[in-house]
């Protein structure tokens, strides 16, 4: 059995909730996969970290762009400077340091830090505040300088190996991530330059897309904040199974898209009633599954709900996103994948709601997904 959890953005208390949860749904050999973003502004982040390295079990952490962004800047890696936009790089990076160390510590690198997009001559400052950050200790750089950039898992089926590929963004079909292997910063890096030198091969005269200075592949075109997709070829990897677009804003991610036709209208908007439900997308001309059946049993509060979903005519499941905005006030969402021989078997969910305080509230969602082909 395997739990995937969504994107945690410093939310101690929606996090807690869902641990205390999770252990009902067990089954033996369990495994937990994380999407990444796990710290963002706030001052839970540093108990967010402490809470998923002590938990105990069987973990796979994967990067999001907030732990790439870390990564860059405490491997003072020169590629901060271009890959992320100048008046993001350092709000959650300044949080997250005086989350770990207190407002005391470092304070004129956080003040500095804060400050650097109005700086006269940013990359000058860029060399003060790699020689004056606080080293993080062990435990936290441990964790960052472990996390994958990719995981896979097979499923043994009765006539194929089904596999789910797990990142932090969505990839595009035309980039092929079968047989890559991204187990830490150092291989992503490597990927990106070979990236790079592909689009420099195949189109020598199109200047460089990261900046003037550097030939940078744009991280917008990867799997870790890519915002385009494209659904109608079946992905070489099988299922992919991802965070980083929170739900609630599809209609600002993807405006072509939801504009397109009435059904994605209707279906889209039938989704919207249901906060926290994973979202599905099948590879037939860019469809999303259609939400068939909601049926409630048992005494549980909430109800144990199964929501019966139909394939689009030809398609098959191409993607899971497991993101269903906490950082925006969402929620915390987790689903399930048994051992199945069969996609129908279902797949479990878990959504915790935090209100606007990002204190935890209860439970709202849980489920089975049930998935059937027209």
């Amino acid at each position: 059995m395997i739990w995937v959890i969504g994107d945690i953005h410093g939310r101690l208390d929606p996090l807690v909730s869902l641990f205390n949860k999770l252990p009902a749904f067990y089954k033996k050999n369990t495994k937990l996969i994380f999407l990444g973003d796990y710290f963002d502004a706030g001052a839970s982040s540093r108990a967010v970290l402490d809470t998923l390295i002590d938990w105990p079990g069987n973990k796979v952490f994967l990067a999001g762009d907030y732990e790439d962004l870390l990564l860059r800047f405490i491997n003072k890696d020169d590629s901060f400077l271009e890959y992320y936009p100048r008046q993001w790089r350092p709000n959650p990076l300044a949080d997250l340091y005086s989350s770990i160390f207190g407002q005391k510590e470092g304070q004129e690198f956080r003040q500095r830090f804060k400050a650097w997009p109005e700086a006269p001559d940013p990359r000058a400052e860029w060399e003060w505040l790699k020689s004056h950050a606080p080293t993080l200790p062990d435990k936290y750089l441990n964790f960052f300088q472990n996390l994958k950039y990719l995981h896979r898992e097979t499923f043994e089926l009765e006539d194929e190996e089904q596999v789910f590929t797990f990142c932090h963004g969505l990839p595009r079909p035309s980039q092929s991530l079968e047989g890559l292997v991204l187990d830490n910063f150092a291989d992503f890096n490597a990927y990106l330059k070979t990236l790079s030198q592909q689009r420099a091969a195949a189109s020598p005269n199109e200047p460089a897309g990261g900046s003037s200075e550097n030939d940078l592949f744009p991280l917008e075109k990867t799997f870790l904040r890519g915002q385009e997709y494209d659904f109608t070829e079946r992905y070489p990897v099988g299922v992919i199974v991802h965070g980083h677009f929170p739900t609630i804003g599809y209609p600002d991610f993807f405006p072509d898209f939801f504009a397109a036709t009435d059904k994605i209208k209707s279906q889209f908007s039938n989704f919207l009633q249901i906060p926290g439900l994973p979202f599905l997308f099948s590879n037939q001309a860019g469809a999303g599954y259609l939400l068939r059946d909601t049926k409630e049993s048992g005494y549980f509060r909430p109800p144990y709900k199964t929501y019966t979903y139909e394939i689009p005519e030809g398609g098959s499941l191409a993607a899971i996103n497991v993101d269903s905005g906490l950082g925006s006030g969402g929620c915390l969402t987790a689903i399930g994948l048994p051992n199945f021989k069969d996609i129908s078997d279902g797949i479990e969910f878990i959504s915790v709601k935090s209100n606007g305080n990002y204190r935890m509230n209860e439970v709202i969602e849980y489920g089975v997904l049930n998935i059937y082909n027209l």
